[in-house]
């Protein structure tokens, strides 16, 4: 099978968002902050990263925010059998910073079936919030 790891792995999925303004994207970019750089030296630092043990599940362009994405970690046997999946979040958020979360987890095979996309539909949400006083002073909220 392409692309199958001789290290015996089970995985977890785990949902992330992030605020955008300070990523270039997601995918790894030489010389340039990017969610999967940032997720990678996360790994680094907990002591589970290998090559080829992370896979994000959608690619977004620079400054896009993202309140889900899904990213599948496939971890050794040794690491799967001593987490659960509030441990994983855990791990992860302590050595995240402030702009990115994971927020999710769900331990699962790592035999996972994948398809071609066929098609992709986005949605934009401007949030609105509710009562918002109506005589601002925009200046004031401008410079913070």
């Amino acid at each position: 099978m392409k692309g199958a790891r001789s290290l015996a792995s089970d995985c977890f999925l785990v949902a992330i968002g992030y605020h955008g303004k300070n990523f270039h994207g997601s995918q790894i970019q030489p010389n340039v902050r990017t969610v999967q750089g940032v997720l990678i030296d996360a790994l680094k630092e907990i002591g589970w990263w290998s090559k080829g043990c992370l896979w994000i599940f959608s690619r977004t362009d620079a400054g896009v925010s993202v309140r889900m994405n899904l990213i599948r970690l496939e971890l050794p046997d040794s690491v799967i059998s001593s987490i659960n999946e509030s441990a994983v979040i855990r791990a992860l958020n302590d050595r995240l910073p402030d702009d990115i979360v994971a927020w999710g987890a769900k331990k699962t095979s790592s035999i996972t079936s994948s398809r071609p996309v066929i098609s992709r539909k986005y949605f934009y949400r401007c949030q609105s919030i509710k009562n918002w006083p109506k005589n601002v002073d925009l200046d004031l909220l401008i410079k913070g």
